[in-house]
C-alpha cells in the first residue's frame, strides 16, 4: 500500500469511529470523547444535537467545539406559525416563541410528515435547545386529532 492509499485508510477508519454510535444507542461520539443523548455541540462551525446515538444538524452557526444546553421539550397550542417562527401559548397562558430552520422536523404523532401551517390551532410538543439567547425548534411533534 502506497502512503496516499495508507492515509486515505487511515481517514476512513477514522471518520467511522468518530460516526460510530455508543453501546446502548443513546450516545453520540465526537472525535474520543461519548457525549448524552440531546447533548448540542458545534461541530465545523455547525450546530449538532445527540438524537439516539446519531448526530443531526440544526442548520446554526457557531464556535467550533462549544457544547450547548441540552434539548428540552414543552406543550401547548400552537397560536400562529410564520416562516420563521412558531408561538405556542401553554395551559398557564404564557405565550413563547421558537425561531425554526428548513431543517426543522414538522410531524404528527405517528411520526408522519405535515406542512408547518397545518400546526396552527393544534396542540404540539416542542423540541428545542437555547442558542444565542433564542429557543431554536428543531422539531414539533403535533397531536392527531
Amino acid at each position: 500500500m502506497n502512503r496516499s492509499q495508507r492515509r486515505l485508510s487511515n481517514l476512513a477508519v477514522g471518520l467511522a469511529f468518530i460516526a460510530t454510535p455508543a453501546f446502548g444507542g443513546d450516545s453520540c461520539r465526537y472525535i474520543n470523547d461519548l457525549y448524552s443523548d440531546g447533548t448540542v455541540k458545534c461541530q465545523s462551525e455547525q450546530l449538532y444535537r445527540c438524537d439516539d446515538g446519531d448526530w443531526h444538524g440544526v442548520s446554526k452557526r457557531c464556535v467550533n467545539g462549544a457544547t450547548y444546553d441540552k434539548v428540552k421539550t414543552s406543550y401547548g397550542r400552537v397560536t400562529e406559525v410564520t416562516s420563521k417562527t412558531a408561538s405556542i401559548k401553554s395551559k398557564t397562558g404564557e405565550v413563547t416563541v421558537y425561531t425554526f430552520t428548513k431543517r426543522t422536523d414538522f410531524e404528527n404523532d405517528d411520526g408522519e410528515a405535515i406542512e408547518k401551517e397545518a400546526a396552527r390551532n393544534q396542540y404540539a410538543t416542542i423540541y428545542y435547545i437555547k442558542v444565542d439567547g433564542k429557543l431554536l425548534m428543531y422539531r414539533m411533534v403535533v397531536e392527531v386529532k
